[in-house]
Order: C-alpha cells, then structure tokens, then sequence
C-alpha cells in the first residue's frame, strides 16, 4: 500500500477539510498520514488516515516509509509583518529536500502565494518550488507570479469539483461562515 505524508492546515477550516476529504476518498487504497492534525474531525472519519507528531528531527528517521509528501491547502504561504518568515520556509526547505534526496515526490496542491512584502520572502519561496515536482496554484494572480517555474499549474476549482447533494427543501435557506483571523 502506498503512503502518503501530508501537511496542511487541519484546524476546522471547512475549505482545508474539503480538501482533505478529496484527497482521501480520491486514493481509498492510500495509506495517508497527515502530521499535527488532530483537530481535524473529517480526518479522523476514514480509515485510510492515521494522525502523527513528527518534528523534523523524527520525520528524518521515517521519510523512507512514505512514497510522496503532499502540503495541501490554501493561503499557506503568506508573509505577515508579525511572525518571522525564514524559520519556516527553513523547516520547509528542509522536509522538501530530505524527501528529493530520497527520490520522493514532493506535491503542493491547491494555494495561493502571498501577500509578501519582502523580495527575500519571494525569492526563498521560488527557490523552495524548484525542488517541489507539482504546484498546483488556485488563483490566476499566483500562477502569473510564479509562471517561470514549468511545475506550476493553475486549478481554481479543486473544491468546487466536489459532487453537490440535492438539497429537496423548498425553503430558502442562509449559510454563513465565520472566520476569525485575529487568533
């Protein structure tokens, strides 16, 4: 059975959970383990998904046992005046590169790139998708920015490709989705 290690957002993001389950019942004979996803209640839902804690010390010692690395998600890489940046393009940098020099695949499906309001930030982000064998952008402002590198490709309906059920109501009906960005 092949085995896949996955990193994305999985903090009750209905947009990253959508995803997620794409992902998931897409590949039903793939093993997928996704790292620090425990507040992922969809993931949790299938048995084809087991939740690990690998730091970059121990996921080292366990690159051998996956085929692929796959960061899934949305505005994954973003440069905020508040947080610094380069540590976690390091950490990144370094997981893409463990899994190439073990022959890997490496895929980031599904995001946006920026805001960013550095051109280092831009430039260790367009070094770090060299290494990466598929980008798979969701918005035209992305691909453009990033169209130099030939692994880019533009799919700005991922989720949108998921089936909708009939809802038989006459009623109509509201949904609203809160977002909270100041946590």
């Amino acid at each position: 059975m092949k085995k896949v290690y996955v990193e994305g957002y999985a903090s009750n993001n209905l947009g990253d959970d959508l995803f997620f389950e794409i992902l998931t019942k897409r590949y039903m004979s793939t093993k997928f383990v996704f790292n620090f996803a425990d507040d992922s209640p969809i993931l949790k839902s299938f048995n084809n998904v087991s939740i690990k804690h690998f730091k970059l010390g121990r996921l080292l010692a366990h690159v051998s046992e996956f085929s692929v690395f796959v960061v899934i998600g949305g505005s994954m890489f973003q440069q905020t005046k508040k947080q610094p940046w380069f540590k976690k393009w390091l950490v990144l940098l370094l997981k893409v590169l463990m899994f190439k020099l073990l022959g890997k695949k490496v895929n980031f499906i599904g995001f946006n790139f920026g805001p960013y309001y550095s051109k280092n930030f831009y430039l260790c982000y367009t070094v770090l998708f060299k290494f990466v064998d598929f980008l798979s952008v969701r918005d035209q402002q992305t691909f453009a920015l990033l169209r130099s590198n030939k692994k880019v490709h533009l799919f700005p309906d991922i989720v949108f490709g998921l089936p909708i059920k009939n809802n038989k109501s006459k009623e109509k009906s509201l949904a609203i989705s809160v977002m909270d960005f100041a946590s």
